[in-house]
Protein backbone atom coordinates (compact mmCIF):
# COMPACT_ATOMS: atom_id res chain seq x y z
CA UNK A 1 0.00 0.00 0.00
CA UNK A 2 1.63 3.21 -1.18
CA UNK A 3 0.68 6.34 0.72
CA UNK A 4 1.39 8.80 -2.10
CA UNK A 5 -0.01 6.96 -5.08
CA UNK A 6 -1.23 9.71 -7.42
CA UNK A 7 -3.57 7.27 -9.19
CA UNK A 8 -5.51 6.44 -6.02
CA UNK A 9 -8.96 7.99 -5.85
CA UNK A 10 -11.32 8.67 -2.98
CA UNK A 11 -14.06 6.05 -2.95
CA UNK A 12 -15.44 6.59 0.55
CA UNK A 13 -15.97 9.80 2.53
CA UNK A 14 -17.03 9.99 6.18
CA UNK A 15 -17.68 12.86 8.58
CA UNK A 16 -17.56 13.13 12.36
CA UNK A 17 -18.37 16.21 14.43
CA UNK A 18 -15.80 17.20 17.03
CA UNK A 19 -18.36 16.43 19.75
CA UNK A 20 -18.40 12.74 18.71
CA UNK A 21 -14.65 12.20 18.31
CA UNK A 22 -11.65 11.56 20.51
CA UNK A 23 -8.58 12.85 18.67
CA UNK A 24 -4.92 12.32 19.53
CA UNK A 25 -2.94 14.65 17.29
CA UNK A 26 0.76 15.41 17.53
CA UNK A 27 1.37 18.40 15.23
CA UNK A 28 4.76 17.17 13.93
CA UNK A 29 3.49 13.65 13.15
CA UNK A 30 2.05 12.59 9.80
CA UNK A 31 -0.36 10.28 11.64
CA UNK A 32 -3.49 11.10 13.65
CA UNK A 33 -5.34 8.75 15.99
CA UNK A 34 -9.11 9.04 16.03
CA UNK A 35 -11.88 7.20 17.80
CA UNK A 36 -15.14 8.42 16.31
CA UNK A 37 -18.73 7.78 15.37
CA UNK A 38 -18.41 8.16 11.57
CA UNK A 39 -21.26 9.22 9.27
CA UNK A 40 -20.98 7.84 5.73
CA UNK A 41 -21.43 10.52 3.05
CA UNK A 42 -22.83 8.79 -0.07
CA UNK A 43 -20.51 10.34 -2.66
CA UNK A 44 -20.36 9.29 -6.29
CA UNK A 45 -17.06 11.15 -6.85
CA UNK A 46 -14.66 13.27 -4.80
CA UNK A 47 -11.39 15.10 -5.38
CA UNK A 48 -8.99 16.46 -2.78
CA UNK A 49 -6.07 18.85 -3.28
CA UNK A 50 -3.49 20.40 -0.97
CA UNK A 51 -1.33 23.41 -1.83
CA UNK A 52 1.15 25.27 0.41
CA UNK A 53 0.23 28.94 0.88
CA UNK A 54 2.41 32.00 1.43
CA UNK A 55 1.58 32.09 5.17
CA UNK A 56 3.13 28.61 5.77
CA UNK A 57 -0.30 27.01 5.98
CA UNK A 58 -1.70 24.30 3.72
CA UNK A 59 -4.75 25.20 1.63
CA UNK A 60 -6.96 22.14 1.35
CA UNK A 61 -9.91 21.77 -0.99
CA UNK A 62 -12.34 18.89 -1.24
CA UNK A 63 -15.11 18.69 -3.81
CA UNK A 64 -17.61 15.86 -3.84
CA UNK A 65 -20.74 14.94 -5.78
CA UNK A 66 -23.75 13.26 -4.19
CA UNK A 67 -26.37 11.98 -6.62
CA UNK A 68 -29.01 10.88 -4.08
CA UNK A 69 -31.09 14.06 -3.92
CA UNK A 70 -33.99 12.66 -1.93
CA UNK A 71 -35.51 14.91 0.74
CA UNK A 72 -34.60 12.39 3.46
CA UNK A 73 -30.95 12.32 2.38
CA UNK A 74 -30.81 16.13 2.18
CA UNK A 75 -32.24 16.52 5.70
CA UNK A 76 -29.83 13.97 7.16
CA UNK A 77 -26.82 15.55 5.43
CA UNK A 78 -27.78 19.06 6.60
CA UNK A 79 -28.18 17.88 10.21
CA UNK A 80 -24.89 15.97 10.34
CA UNK A 81 -22.77 18.50 8.42
CA UNK A 82 -24.03 21.50 10.44
CA UNK A 83 -21.20 21.10 12.99
CA UNK A 84 -17.46 21.56 12.72
CA UNK A 85 -15.66 18.26 12.42
CA UNK A 86 -13.21 16.06 10.59
CA UNK A 87 -13.43 14.07 7.36
CA UNK A 88 -12.01 10.62 6.68
CA UNK A 89 -11.16 9.92 3.03
CA UNK A 90 -10.61 6.30 2.06
CA UNK A 91 -8.61 5.85 -1.14
CA UNK A 92 -8.61 2.98 -3.63
CA UNK A 93 -5.07 2.04 -2.52
CA UNK A 94 -6.28 1.45 1.07
CA UNK A 95 -4.88 4.62 2.63
CA UNK A 96 -7.20 6.60 4.89
CA UNK A 97 -6.49 10.29 5.42
CA UNK A 98 -8.06 12.72 7.86
CA UNK A 99 -8.88 16.28 6.80
CA UNK A 100 -9.09 18.57 9.80
CA UNK A 101 -8.01 18.22 13.41
CA UNK A 102 -9.40 19.20 16.78
CA UNK A 103 -7.49 22.51 16.46
CA UNK A 104 -8.31 23.06 12.76
CA UNK A 105 -11.74 21.48 12.13
CA UNK A 106 -13.46 21.57 8.77
CA UNK A 107 -16.74 23.17 7.80
CA UNK A 108 -18.61 21.40 5.01
CA UNK A 109 -20.79 23.33 2.55
CA UNK A 110 -23.63 21.57 0.74
CA UNK A 111 -25.40 22.99 -2.32
CA UNK A 112 -27.78 21.67 -4.97
CA UNK A 113 -26.82 22.19 -8.63
CA UNK A 114 -27.06 20.76 -12.10
CA UNK A 115 -29.52 18.99 -14.28
CA UNK A 116 -30.19 16.28 -13.33
CA UNK A 117 -30.00 17.60 -9.79
CA UNK A 118 -27.10 16.67 -7.55
CA UNK A 119 -25.59 17.87 -4.31
CA UNK A 120 -22.14 19.38 -4.34
CA UNK A 121 -20.12 19.09 -1.18
CA UNK A 122 -17.28 21.59 -0.74
CA UNK A 123 -14.58 22.10 1.86
CA UNK A 124 -12.12 25.00 1.64
CA UNK A 125 -9.82 24.68 4.61
CA UNK A 126 -6.49 26.01 5.89
CA UNK A 127 -4.41 23.79 8.12
CA UNK A 128 -0.98 23.83 9.69
CA UNK A 129 -0.24 20.40 8.19
CA UNK A 130 -1.22 18.18 5.29
CA UNK A 131 -4.03 15.66 5.67
CA UNK A 132 -2.81 13.03 8.11
CA UNK A 133 -2.85 9.27 7.86
CA UNK A 134 -5.65 7.79 9.98
CA UNK A 135 -5.01 5.37 12.83
CA UNK A 136 -7.73 4.05 15.12
CA UNK A 137 -7.22 3.34 18.79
Amino acid sequence: MKENNKRAQIYKLEFCSLDNAVIHNIPSSRFIKVSADWFDIPISTAEFTEVPSADNMIEQELKGIITDTSAINRKELEEVLADYGILRCTYTNGVQRIIGTDQFPVEVELSENGSPARYELTVNHKSASKAKIYQSF
